[in-house]
C-alpha cells in the first residue's frame, strides 16, 4: 500500500502494521488458485477459460475486499490506530529523552519519568487491545479455514460427481456400439418379437 493511501496524522508505525494486514489479507484471498476453481468447473474453465478465469478473479478479489472490510471494521472497533499512534510518540519520546540524556519528571508521580509513567499507564491498555484484537482475527482465521475446508470439499465431491457422470456416459456409449454394430436382419427380428409380444400383452 502506498504511503498516498495512509491518513497523514498516523504513525509510520501504524502503516506498516496495516499494510501487514492487508497483506496478509491478499494472501488468504488469493490461496485458492485458478486450478482449484478449474478442477471445480471442469468444463466451463475448459469450453470458455477466458471468462473462467475473469470469473475466478472476480471471487478472489470479493474475497480479498470482504477480508480487507472486516479487519478495518475492527481495527476502527477497538480503536488501534489511536493505542498504536499513542504507543509509537510514547516509544519516540522515550528515545528522545534518551538520546539527549534526560528525563522529564512526571506531575502526577513526582520523581517518576514522564516515559516510564505514561508507559506505565498505557501498555495494559494497548495489551487489552491487543488481546482482544488477537482473539478476534484468530476467529477470522479460523472461519477462513474452514471456509477453505469446505471449499475444498466441495471441489472433491464435484470431481467425484463428474467421474460419475463420466461413467454413466461410457456405458451408454457402449450399449449404443453394441446395438449399432449388430446386422440389421437381428435388429429388425428382435423389434418383430418385441413388437409381437407387446401385442399379446395387451389383447391378454
Amino acid at each position: 500500500m502506498s504511503s498516498s493511501s495512509r491518513h497523514t496524522s498516523s504513525s509510520r508505525r501504524w502503516g506498516y502494521f496495516r499494510d501487514a494486514l492487508h497483506t496478509a489479507s491478499q494472501n488468504v484471498a488469493h490461496k485458492w488458485k485458478f486450478q482449484d476453481f478449474a478442477e471445480c468447473f471442469p468444463q466451463y474453465a475448459e469450453e470458455d477459460p477466458d471468462n473462467a478465469l475473469q470469473t475466478f478473479n472476480q471471487i478472489s478479489a470479493y474475497i480479498e475486499n470482504t477480508n480487507i472490510r472486516d479487519m478495518d471494521a475492527l481495527l476502527t472497533l477497538y480503536k488501534a490506530q489511536e493505542n498504536i499512534d499513542a504507543l509509537d510518540l510514547i516509544v519516540k519520546d522515550a528515545k528522545a529523552r534518551k538520546a539527549a540524556g534526560t528525563s522529564a519528571p512526571d506531575v502526577s508521580t513526582p520523581g517518576l519519568p514522564a516515559a516510564s509513567a505514561a508507559g506505565g499507564k498505557t501498555y495494559p491498555i494497548l495489551r487489552a487491545q491487543a488481546d482482544r484484537l488477537r482473539e478476534t482475527l484468530d476467529k477470522i482465521k479460523a472461519e477462513n479455514e474452514a471456509l477453505t475446508a469446505e471449499l475444498e470439499n466441495n471441489i472433491a465431491e464435484g470431481k467425484k460427481a463428474q467421474e460419475r457422470v463420466v461413467g454413466i456416459v461410457d456405458k451408454i456409449e457402449t450399449a449404443y456400439d453394441a446395438w449399432a454394430s449388430m446386422p440389421m436382419e437381428d435388429v429388425e427380428q428382435w423389434t418383430a418379437q418385441i413388437s409381437a409380444s407387446t401385442r399379446q400383452g395387451i389383447q391378454s
